[in-house]
């Protein structure tokens, strides 16, 4: 997919300031890549050198980041190549809500597009989707659903942070 008045591309290294201001500013000041960098580090920086695991929509005029998709790379956790790894999990997805134009509508498209396109040998995931990410992926026609969550309680462990009432076997 081309847009006349963007260029999607992986983000560099080097715009890490930008990207971090995007996230900001357009999702949340008080998101943890905002707080840390070791964390965003560990969760976007590429093991393939100079780039972070997003996917970026630069505007040709401005040349300021007008839409985001992070993606987290299981090649990180697996067996799976670097260049197409099992599979790559969709993250922190988000277009400016200020930003105007013929093409701002496509723009969130275009970035999965430019993702899908990039791994076309990685099967696609994501949890935690929101009201409008689930109808986006609907329309899409993907396949989601929720998922079960399921435990086995440490035998030797008495007190429990997350679980009030732990089953034991």
């Amino acid at each position: 997919m081309r847009l006349e008045h963007y260029t999607i591309r992986r983000c560099q290294k080097e715009e890490y300031p930008a990207l971090i201001r995007f996230i900001h500013d357009h999702w949340s000041e008080n998101h943890i890549f905002c707080k840390s960098r070791a964390i965003f580090e560990f969760q976007h920086g590429s093991a393939s050198g100079g780039y972070y695991d997003f996917i970026i929509a630069v505007h040709r005029e401005s040349g300021e980041i007008h839409a985001v998709l992070g993606y987290i790379s299981f090649s990180t956790y697996d067996k799976g190549s670097i260049e197409q790894p099992v599979a790559v999990s969709g993250a922190l997805w988000k277009v400016r809500e200020d930003v105007q134009g013929p093409e701002v509508g496509k723009l969130g498209l275009g970035l999965l597009y430019y993702l899908l396109q990039s791994f076309p040998h990685s099967a696609y995931v994501t949890l935690g989707l929101s009201a409008d990410s689930q109808s986006v992926y609907q329309a899409l026609h993907f396949q989601f659903g929720l998922m079960g969550h399921y435990y086995v309680a440490a035998a030797h462990m008495s007190d429990f942070k997350l679980i009030e009432h732990p089953v034991r076997m």
